[in-house]
């Protein structure tokens, strides 16, 4: 913790700023190791942290690697700010804090530098994505799609995480046949048919940690699917194969507009995305420790569609695809 700490005090600084106010709960329970169930907060001064809580939180005391001091009421905040200039969080931050502390304080929308810390993940944070990672797998190795809905499949997704005691990055998606073609279908009851396509998107959580994990299977004798799912996999790979320490998502994104021109294809959607303690996390350059998801797509309506999706930890030599080997092949 200590290191983040330090890593966020030199991102401040060389944005002249030397104090910050974090209310994202990932953010909390990066810099402090404790997760809070009701509002609270960090401030971190020349890279020196406090968390604030109600007593509602009193098991932080037991957890928190950081100093914990316990608000009656949020107004009690302000005496321990003093009248400065404070980086914020402007995605996270309640409207209700931002018009107590704007009065007497400086405050500079900062999302931006305060997330940029957790960009690059460390070895125990790479272990607990690994770790949700297989339990993907293995939820998704587990499940019975003979004779079954969309919403059945999705059932088992939730039923299996809760068993585990896990918890799941987002609602699973899993369409079947022509919904297929749709990128964010919600599961139904439309049957679950074998010689149609079946695209499951899933991702359990560990200790905090997501798992973002795209497979489509077909089983069918169509030539038009088989061709989908043939170009997805072919473009997934070539995407992969092409990653290197400096990219930006920009230049994986040109690379993949390229790739699906040439085989006929529309673009609905981007390559992938950074991915952490949110499904979604931003990282402006991919270096060592970063953890992207690639997951090219091909959509058409009235026939299907195909994604698949993989985990990558990008490193100083050939990136490794974290997810591979563990889903059971159709």
């Amino acid at each position: 913790m200590n290191k983040r700490l330090t890593s966020l005090a030199a991102k401040l600084e060389e944005n002249g700023m030397k104090s910050c106010l974090l209310t994202d709960e990932n953010d909390i329970f990066y810099y402090s190791g404790y997760r809070p169930t009701s509002q609270s907060f960090i401030f971190v001064k020349d890279g020196e942290a406090k968390l604030f809580a109600s007593r509602l939180e009193n098991e932080a005391e037991k957890i928190s690697s950081i100093d914990v001091v316990f608000l009656q009421k949020i107004a009690g905040l302000k005496k321990y700010l003093g009248g400065r200039k404070i980086a914020f969080d402007e995605q996270s931050m309640p409207s209700y804090l931002y018009l107590l502390l704007r009065k007497g304080h400086t405050l500079k929308p900062s999302s931006g530098i305060i997330k940029s810390v957790r960009a690059a993940k460390d070895s125990g944070e790479i272990h607990f994505i690994e770790k949700a990672i297989r339990e993907t797998a293995a939820i998704y190795n587990s499940l019975d799609t003979r004779n079954q809905t969309e919403i059945g499949i999705a059932g088992q997704i939730s039923r299996s995480a809760l068993e585990k005691g896990l918890g799941l990055s987002f609602p699973p998606i899993i369409a079947s046949g022509r919904n297929t073609a749709f990128i964010h279908h919600r599961p139904d009851k439309t049957p679950v048919r074998e010689n149609q396509s079946l695209l499951i998107d899933l991702g359990a959580k560990f200790n905090g940690y997501c798992a973002d994990i795209t497979r489509t299977v077909y089983q069918g004798r169509g030539r038009k699917m088989r061709r989908i799912l043939e170009d997805v996999s072919e473009i997934q790979m070539s995407i992969i194969d092409s990653i290197r320490p400096g990219d930006k998502f920009p230049d994986l994104q040109k690379r993949y507009e390229r790739l699906m021109k040439r085989k006929g294809c529309t673009v609905m959607h981007s390559i992938g995305h950074s991915i952490g303690l949110e499904v979604h996390e931003p990282a402006e350059i991919l270096r060592q420790g970063v953890v992207i998801t690639v997951e090219p797509g091909i959509y058409i309506k009235g026939i299907g569609g195909a994604r698949i999706e993989d985990m990558v930890l990008v490193t100083n030599g050939k990136p490794k695809i974290m997810s591979k080997g563990l889903f059971r092949e159709a």
